[in-house]
């Protein structure tokens, strides 16, 4: 990413004036003219502090998105999560953490749960929506980590398009390497599975006569998926059926990475 080039904010609401029809629908339906928006006042906002996690959850329609803005409008220097704003001529390795190494890149893709070499070299118009919040997340994060000190990760319908188990455990992932690497995220999203994983710092639950607010310490623990996880002694016949899905079907000699 060039240096001269600003990682984009959060969109601005629109504030264009009404249609017709939205002045109709109001009408008819006798809907007010200006929605209430869930704003807390500026004593109770939680403290942004590095390898912190906010996390915002509630139904739709009960002001995640306005409470998001509100929290990200106190922090001077922040990345957004954009699925839409990934270039589309460049391969997904080209856009994560391009100021850093290759292996850094790779690691950032895998926490995000991109961990497939396939996927790395394929161009945005290749992914599916689900692929595309992934690498938007993932490009975030590397930003933060190599960027010019944004370490402040915005992100809106957090893991809204992925399975909910790879939700889990990108939730997971997250927690880690935020604390890892002193980095903080505010994420706003609909589904409550994912805060057992990702062990907010400040829970921020809507959809109430008021938001409720609760302050977490995170804990080593397992991830939520072990759980169910059932591990059997493999056989011949099982490696032959399971080897055309490998990322390798060659005889060249590959690399490995590790990271300790």
């Amino acid at each position: 990413m060039p240096h001269h080039v600003k990682p984009r904010r959060l969109p601005k609401l629109n504030s264009s004036p009404p249609s017709s029809r939205v002045l109709t629908v109001r009408r008819e339906f006798g809907l007010p003219s200006d929605l209430p928006a869930c704003v807390l006042p500026a004593g109770r906002l939680p403290r942004l502090r590095p390898g912190e996690i906010v996390l915002i959850s509630g139904p739709s329609g009960a002001g995640k998105t306005a409470l998001l803005r509100q929290i990200a409008s106190r922090t001077d220097r922040s990345v957004a999560v954009q699925p839409d704003r990934l270039p589309s001529r460049r391969a997904v390795i080209d856009l994560v953490a391009p100021r850093g190494p290759l292996s850094s890149a790779m690691k950032v893709l895998t926490a995000c749960g991109l961990g497939e070499p396939r996927l790395w070299t394929r161009r945005e118009a290749e992914l599916s929506d689900g692929e595309r919040f992934r690498v938007a997340l993932a490009r975030a994060v590397g930003r933060a980590l190599h960027g010019d000190g944004r370490t402040t990760i915005l992100c809106d319908e957090f893991t809204a398009t992925v399975h909910r188990r790879l939700a889990r455990c990108i939730a997971y992932n997250l927690r880690k390497l935020v604390s890892r690497m002193r980095l903080s995220l505010i994420c706003a999203t609909s589904h409550e599975d994912v805060a057992a994983d990702l062990q907010p710092d400040t829970h921020i639950r809507l959809g109430g006569p008021s938001a409720c607010i609760s302050h977490h310490t995170p804990q080593p623990r397992p991830p939520s998926l072990q759980r169910s996880l059932c591990i059997e002694r493999g056989r011949v016949a099982d490696y032959t059926r399971f080897a055309p899905m490998h990322y390798r079907r060659c005889d060249a000699i590959g690399f490995g990475v590790t990271h300790k």
